[in-house]
């Protein structure tokens, strides 16, 4: 008997049919490195897909689909310039009627007859269900929900590289179908089965609610390599796929909103689910459910890793995946914790240390030629969201309101510090970050790059178990798995869990954000954890519709988040 079968995984029908689903799209996939291998280094083809209004979703999933098999989707009917550019038409009686009245359509009616005569017309009649039926009988052009729905996506990917259907690739489309036929039988019979049923079918058992540290995590670990070989690790096994490492259109417009703060609910979602898809493509979702399910059987939480070498998506704020199906924002679930991690030649460690408190320095950097920042209130907004550990003599609290290299200095020997908080500038110019402390003397700007700061702990860091930076832009970095960074140099130099902001906060988010996370880490929670709950926090009070819940980053070593444990 297999793990899967141990588990109960296999006895699921929802699990079942996500498995079918990544067969079919693995042969899917094949056909199409296929096709691209035979194209060469033939011109990109090009098309553009008109629809109603009410079609978007539809023409949204096309679009996306086809950009990954290698065509140039064209968002734009005036944009359509070239003889070869393709215009591929849902088709629906609801179409038609506004095609023929001219009503909504007429910037594209002139397209769609200038490419009828051309031979650059498809046209997919859009249905919801496709009955189970032979190859010989299967017809191309029908666009439908469910798995047939990859069959024809071949065949219209065969035609915009101009491939003839029942040339080489033949075959290919026939392996297809019948792998569809095949699933399509099979799930059949397997829904009839009164033992079968889907893990959403039944509510799940109350249970009473636990603290972090004694929950089980299962480790799920998804490895980007520089080149987009990404490999899913768990206790359930492997799944690999390759993705693209250059950033689609679609979430680089959302990175400048996002940057703007021009969001709401609804766009955070789609671009949440843009990068979420990107990222899991097929088999990697497929294994994620799988380690979730079994995560769930055995009353556990999850734990993703994210270790990502591609330069272009680790510079991302990869904290807004969203999970469509499960309708949630990965950083903000309870039952999943989300932290990246960076290759360092150090091993991961836990930071032990003697009884008693937690000591925390917290750092407020005020240069005179910066934004200004008032220290005194500063300092009273960290006493207010250290009132519980404080009260509790769980945290003892040192300001440093003058952040010049020797007040720092005196202070880190006086104190010895598990924590350091810093709150000031961040500036990313040219690919570096750089911190705003105090020069001596003069009380301007004293710009330290990555190494400098970090050189300020050395000798520190045997009890140095968190550093936490309230800055802006102190999480970017054009290579971070080089540790350029800021956060990730830190890491690299030894640090077991730093957290920094991607995105300038507003005090109200600093506020709660601080709140929760130091209250989860005075009471011994694992640093991922904490980071999670405190992210959740923050979209309760700020809501779900603007960046804030999404720009605390945590980087760690310590495979198990324990960052911070007394022996």
């Amino acid at each position: 008997m297999d793990r899967q079968q141990i588990i109960g995984i296999s006895s699921t029908k929802w699990l079942r049919d996500e498995q079918a689903k990544v067969r079919l799209r693995d042969a899917y996939t094949k056909g199409v490195r296929s096709i691209k291998r035979r194209h060469g280094e033939s011109p990109v083809p090009r098309c553009y897909i008109s629809h109603l209004p009410e079609q978007t979703d539809w023409a949204k999933t096309l679009g996306q689909d086809l950009s990954r098999s290698g065509v140039c989707v064209i968002e734009r009917a005036a944009d359509v310039t070239k003889p070869t550019d393709f215009v591929i038409v849902l088709s629906t009686p609801e179409y038609q009627r506004a095609y023929e009245s001219g009503s909504i359509l007429a910037t594209d009616a002139s397209l769609i007859q200038a490419r009828l005569r051309k031979r650059r017309l498809i046209a997919l009649t859009v249905e919801k269900k496709m009955e189970t039926h032979a190859f010989a009988e299967c017809k191309s052009g029908i666009l439908c929900e469910g798995l047939h729905y990859l069959v024809t996506l071949f065949d219209v990917v065969l035609d915009l590289f101009d491939i003839p259907g029942d040339g080489n690739f033949s075959s290919t489309r026939q392996a297809l179908h019948q792998e569809w036929e095949h699933i399509t039988d099979r799930l059949g019979q397997a829904a009839d089965h009164p033992s079968t049923q889907s893990p959403g079918s039944a509510p799940a058992p109350k249970s009473s609610r636990r603290q972090a540290m004694s929950a089980s995590y299962h480790d799920f670990e998804l490895h980007i390599a520089a080149d987009g070989r990404t490999v899913a690790s768990s206790p359930q096994g492997e799944a690999s796929a390759e993705i693209l490492t250059e950033v689609p259109r679609s979430i680089q417009w959302g990175l400048m909103l996002i940057e703007k703060r021009q969001t709401n609910a609804k766009f955070l979602q789609d671009f949440g689910k843009d990068l979420y898809n990107w990222l899991f493509p097929g088999p990697i979702h497929a294994h994620f459910h799988q380690t979730e399910a079994a995560a769930r059987i055995k009353g556990a939480k999850i734990r993703l890793r994210l270790r990502v070498e591609a330069d272009s998506i680790a510079s991302l704020p990869l904290e807004f995946l969203y999970r469509e199906t499960e309708g949630y924002f990965l950083a903000v679930n309870p039952n999943t914790v989300v932290a990246r991690y960076l290759d360092s030649p150090r091993p991961p460690e836990r930071v032990r240390r003697r009884k008693g408190p937690l000591h925390m320095l917290a750092i407020i950097a005020d240069p005179t030629d910066q934004t200004r920042l008032n220290p005194d209130e500063w300092e009273d907004i960290l006493k207010q969201s250290l009132a519980e550990p404080l009260k509790a003599g769980l945290i003892t609290l040192r300001t440093v309101k003058q952040a010049t290299r020797k007040e720092i200095r005196n202070a880190l020997r006086d104190r010895q510090p598990n924590i350091i908080q810093f709150v000031g500038h961040g500036i990313y110019h040219n690919g570096e970050g750089s911190l705003a402390l105090v020069e001596e003397g003069t009380g301007k700007t004293w710009l330290v790059n990555d190494q400098t700061f970090a050189n300020i702990y050395l000798g520190h860091a045997d009890r140095l178990g968190l550093i936490s930076l309230a800055t802006c832009e102190s999480a970017k970095s054009d290579s971070p798995q080089g540790f350029s960074g800021i956060a990730p140099h830190l890491v690299q130099r030894g640090i077991p869990a730093v957290v920094s902001m991607y995105y300038k906060v507003f005090i109200k988010t600093a506020q709660v954000f601080l709140e929760d996370f130091y209250t989860a880490i005075a009471a011994g929670e694992p640093a991922d954890w904490a980071i999670q709950s405190a992210r959740n926090a923050v979209s309760q009070e700020l809501n779900l519709d603007n960046r804030e819940f999404a720009t605390p980053v945590l980087y760690m070593r310590a495979k198990d988040g324990m960052v911070l444990k007394r022996p």
